[in-house]
């Protein structure tokens, strides 16, 4: 069995579907030894740092940049060249090469008619068009949730007996407490509230925010962190902002990029995780929070649903709820910080995903 995984991610900006490569290949690949493994990506070395070397284990260097020359030309090219039984993607396969495809679809949450405002056009309308024609020429198309099984079935005319779930899953982390210490100095932190997200309005920072303010959070000496890429922000989130510059602003920190020893360093440390997202098609951060020993403020609404034990689990439409929760998840000195752990580990393992992804490789037949 020949598997070629589309990892050019690797070595780049980090991403959740980095996460899910590494997690569910490296747990892959110790179910199944004896199959090969193709990795294609421009980072050998960052790929082989994932997932390491070995008799069974290759890389292939692409040399484009653009994305287009890539899916128009080099992956086909390699993909004749390798013939592959299996090539994994994510969302989106090349165009004009024949393979059996693995495509892993994570969310398509931009077809949802409630969800479009979040999205731009362009990205809809091409999106749309690529992620619906990869779906329909996988022989294995997976996805991370019910939730998002369920879109695919209702917007892609797929059956959901086509659809694979293959969960994200986290790992722990051991505590480092001399590191975490020197990463909170360096900060200049001591009590905070964290969020770990791209920053757009689907995220739902605004929420975030007002009850930061509402709470009076900075006179009780609490900082904010919000740790991901600012890809845009509404003109309400900016209005609001620019409007409590000493009780909002003044206490944030702002990361955009960072590596994965202190973004762990920072969930441990954080008093709060809140995760107040509108939409997802998992939703990974609370559970590597819960991981982390932290308590997690966390939405409720499309993946996130499955989420239910957490004990802060709220509509991040409601303002109020938000507020209530993150003032009362402050001061809980009840909240079972280990067993949330625990909870999170066994329902969430790569292992498991692996072992669903494989088991639906060995039962589709290969050819094309």
């Amino acid at each position: 069995m020949k598997i070629l995984i589309d990892a050019h991610k690797f070595g780049e900006k980090h991403e959740g579907t980095s996460t899910y490569l590494s997690g569910i290949y490296q747990s892959l690949m110790l179910l199944h030894p004896e199959w090969e493994y193709v990795f294609v990506g421009r980072h050998q070395k960052a790929m082989q740092g994932v997932f390491g070397q070995g008799p069974h284990v290759r890389y292939r260097l692409l040399k484009a940049k653009s994305r287009f020359w890539r899916m128009m030309v080099e992956m086909p090219q390699i993909l004749r060249q390798e013939n592959p039984d299996y090539a994994h993607f994510q969302y989106i396969t090349p165009m004009g090469a024949r393979s059996p495809y693995i495509v892993t679809t994570h969310d398509i949450l931009f077809e949802e008619k409630r969800f479009r405002h979040f999205f731009p056009f362009t990205y809809r309308w091409l999106n749309g068009f690529l992620f619906r024609r990869s779906a329909r020429k996988a022989k294995i198309l997976c996805t991370v949730s019910a939730y998002s099984k369920e879109k695919i079935v209702q917007y892609y005319g797929k059956s959901p007996g086509e659809i694979v779930v293959t969960p994200n899953a986290v790992k722990s982390n051991d505590p480092n407490n001399e590191f975490d210490q020197l990463v909170m100095e360096r900060y200049g932190l001591d009590r905070f509230l964290l969020l770990v997200s791209r920053v757009e309005p689907r995220k739902n920072h605004l929420a975030l925010y007002r009850s930061f303010v509402a709470l009076g959070l900075k006179d009780k000496g609490y900082k904010l962190v919000l740790i991901g890429k600012n890809e845009w922000q509404s003109q309400e989130t900016k209005d609001f902002v620019a409007q409590h510059q000493s009780a909002l602003v003044d206490a944030m920190v702002i990361i955009e990029d960072i590596d994965l020893a202190h973004l762990e360093a920072f969930y441990r440390c954080a008093e709060v995780f809140v995760y107040p997202s509108f939409a997802e098609g998992f939703g990974i951060p609370p559970l590597e929070a819960a991981i982390a020993q932290t308590k997690v403020v966390c939405s409720s609404a499309t993946a996130m649903k499955d989420f239910d034990f957490f004990p802060y689990h709220i509509d991040p439409t409601d303002q109020d709820a938000l507020d209530t929760a993150i003032n009362e998840a402050i001061h809980d000195e009840d909240y079972d910080l280990q067993g949330l752990k625990n909870v999170v580990r066994d329902k969430y393992q790569w292992t498991n995903s692996a072992q669903i992804l494989a088991e639906a490789i060995k039962a589709t037949p290969k050819q094309q």
